[in-house]
């Protein structure tokens, strides 16, 4: 069994929305078609200290 973690810095707030559609119309899609995959997660973490926890589930 494999698991990989990717991180990467957030884009310019102005390009936000962009990337999300991108992440999830393009990555997501690719990510599911890997053979043998048995779970794909997918998070958005956030540093707004309003909320008891930085990660949210994606759409």
């Amino acid at each position: 069994m494999f698991k990989t973690i990717s991180i990467w810095s957030a884009p310019q707030p102005a390009d936000q929305a962009a990337f999300e559609d991108y992440y999830l119309s393009v990555h997501t899609p690719l990510a599911a078609r890997v053979p043998g995959l048995i779970r794909f997660e997918s998070t958005l973490t956030t540093r707004d200290r309003r909320r008891d926890s930085g990660v949210l589930p994606r759409r």
